[in-house]
């Protein structure tokens, strides 16, 4: 469960809840996120199934739904995708992905809705340090490049940082796990609107 207050502005703020349940060799997952209000809302969904493909390789597929409501109701419109997704365990430290969001013809629908590919890596260096770095290009806009940190400060506290390119934004962040619950805050600095704070809230269930 996360909630974002994007820049103090209430007409961005913005809230998910996410759900996956291991089967197997797989999980099958669910996110429902919005933001805005009754003016303009904009809605997502999404259903998953991701599966072991072999010792190394994973994989996944998700249905999303897409839908923004307006406050007159004349240009509402609901979006149904896909995307499809890919990680590959290079050693035992170090994990590359791959994100392929709406590979579908725009021709198949009535509102035009972009499409990206997304590369990243991670790896633990140590047992305390994570380093994680992304490209995304979407069509039509310049390739985002998304760096970032996690330090085990002490035992269970986490502190972490990172960088994106897109408008040169700078975030930090504290997380804190305590079974059965993780518990992180964020903040992220926009170089023109200021200062966006996020709060999220991770339960575990055996």
């Amino acid at each position: 469960a996360n909630y974002e207050s994007r820049f103090n502005l209430k007409e961005l703020a913005y809230s998910s809840f996410g759900c996956v349940v291991p089967f197997g060799s797989g999980s099958f997952g669910a996110i429902y996120s919005q933001y805005g209000t009754t003016d303009l809302r904009r809605m997502f969904g999404g259903i998953a199934i991701g599966l072991e493909l072999g010792e190394r390789v994973a994989g996944g597929v998700q249905i999303d739904y897409i839908g923004e409501n307006v406050y007159d109701g004349y240009n509402d419109t609901h979006t149904i995708t896909i995307e499809i997704g890919t990680a590959i365990k290079l050693s035992e430290k170090t994990t590359i992905g791959i994100n392929i969001f709406n590979p579908l013809p725009q021709q198949l629908r009535d509102n035009y809705l972009p499409s990206s590919i997304s590369l990243g890596i991670g790896s633990n260096i140590s047992d305390k340090v994570f380093l994680g770095a992304e490209t995304l290009l979407t069509t039509g806009e310049k390739v985002i490049v998304k760096t970032g940190f996690q330090l085990e400060v002490v035992r269970n506290l986490f502190l972490r940082g990172g960088y994106t390119t897109e408008n040169n934004s700078f975030c930090f962040g504290v997380g804190y796990r305590f079974k059965p619950v993780k518990i992180d805050f964020s903040f992220l600095a926009h170089e023109t609107l200021g200062r966006s704070s996020s709060v999220s809230l991770v339960f575990l269930f055996n």
